[in-house]
């Protein structure tokens, strides 16, 4: 997962506990969310450009803000230059998840990631988590019994931000030698 899209989760996050507390100040949620206190000035700064959220007044000598009724979905997040950051996509989201769970079924995963911005289905995340544990990026915990109970999974490869995917690639397999004679350029053959 890219930086943007880490802080596209964390903003949304952010923005949940807002609506919580309806009134607040930017050390509230600092301290609500364990975030840096520039980080949610930041945000705060764009709830207020986008209209999402309202100054009103102080509160002691913090400034005091107030989610604006009636706004619909997450406020758009915003670079350092002023540009909206692109929305997460779902594998960026489920992973994010993944990283941050300990034991989980493909459910769990789906419940988080599941967002107003970002659609994940319970299928995705059923498909994605058996992906990933082919890929050996998961240990199956609990095998799925066929009753009822899900599998559960738990990390042990967590290679980094950016989500695992899988990729359609060109390549000749010759049935004669049992092999790939040839994979497209840039891709690495794991034989």
């Amino acid at each position: 997962m890219t930086r943007h899209s880490r802080k596209l989760i964390n903003r949304e996050h952010l923005w949940n506990l807002a609506k919580i507390h309806e009134e607040f100040t930017a050390h509230d949620l600092a301290a609500a969310a364990h975030r840096s206190l520039e980080h949610v000035r930041q945000s705060i700064k764009d709830w207020v450009r986008w209209g999402y959220a309202k100054a009103d007044g102080k509160r002691g000598n913090r400034d005091l803000y107030r989610v604006v009724k009636g706004k619909t979905g997450t406020p758009p997040a915003t670079d350092p230059a002023g540009r909206v950051i692109a929305n997460v996509t779902p594998h960026q989201s489920m992973w994010f998840v993944i990283r941050k769970s300990g034991v989980f079924s493909y459910r769990d995963v789906a419940m988080q990631a599941n967002t107003q911005d970002v659609a994940v289905t319970e299928e995705q995340a059923r498909d994605y988590c058996q992906m990933l544990a082919n890929a050996k990026y998961l240990h199956v915990v609990q095998k799925a019994n066929g009753k009822g109970r899900l599998a559960l999974y738990r990390l042990v490869n967590n290679t980094g931000p950016l989500p695992p995917r899988e990729k359609r690639i060109r390549a000749v397999w010759d049935d004669n030698k049992q092999k790939y004679t040839h994979v497209a350029t840039g891709v690495t053959n794991g034989r």
